[in-house]
């Protein structure tokens, strides 16, 4: 059985201000450091900025691959996206 000290560990140099910041916040939430601290990066993963990142980046990855395999990138609906996509950045 797996218990909680089992988990991969990460650590990460923090400005002296941010780390006053969640160590306040973990005392009026009433946690440890540490699981402030994954609350705080699990909350941020779920947001959308870190997934339209992710989606951003295939979609490039993807008219990439379709360029090199001779893709017609300028059909008016692609344009379009890319367009958007562009637009986003």
């Amino acid at each position: 059985m797996a218990n909680k000290t089992d988990k991969t560990r990460v650590q990460v140099p923090l400005e002296r201000e941010t780390y006053e910041h969640v160590n306040q916040l973990a005392k009026d939430n009433r946690r440890t450091l540490g699981a402030m601290c994954v609350e705080l990066i699990e909350h941020a993963l779920s947001s959308p900025d870190f997934e339209s990142a992710s989606i951003k980046s295939k979609f490039k990855a993807d008219v990439v691959k379709g360029a090199i395999n001779g893709v017609d990138l300028s059909r008016d609906k692609l344009s379009k996206l890319i367009k958007l996509l562009e637009a986003i950045d």
